[in-house]
């Protein structure tokens, strides 16, 4: 499945709560592959980043535990994870 972004620069205050509603849609996707693998990560903290193939799938809280993780194709694959509020390498934080 294809991913499309949702972007929308926000200005928190301190204190302040804000809700940001978004309904996305699936993307336009090509052929499924037949055979699907599974990605499970465990890393700690659980609230870690997690990007495949450099798109961001989820926390690494989600992938942990019984019937989850994230179907993927069979091939190669590039995971990466960050440490919450490290800095990326044009110097701002995640």
């Amino acid at each position: 499945m294809a991913i499309r972004d949702f972007t929308e620069k926000i200005a928190v205050q301190p204190g302040q709560e804000q809700v940001i509603r978004v309904a996305l849609e699936k993307a336009a996707s090509g052929v499924m592959p037949a055979v699907m693998s599974t990605v499970k990560i465990t890393i700690n903290p659980s609230r870690a980043p997690v990007f495949l193939d450099g798109l961001f799938v989820a926390h690494v809280g989600e992938f942990e535990g019984a019937g989850r993780g994230t179907l993927v194709a069979p091939g190669p694959l590039k995971s990466r994870s960050r440490s919450p509020g490290a800095k990326t390498e044009g110097g701002s934080q995640d």
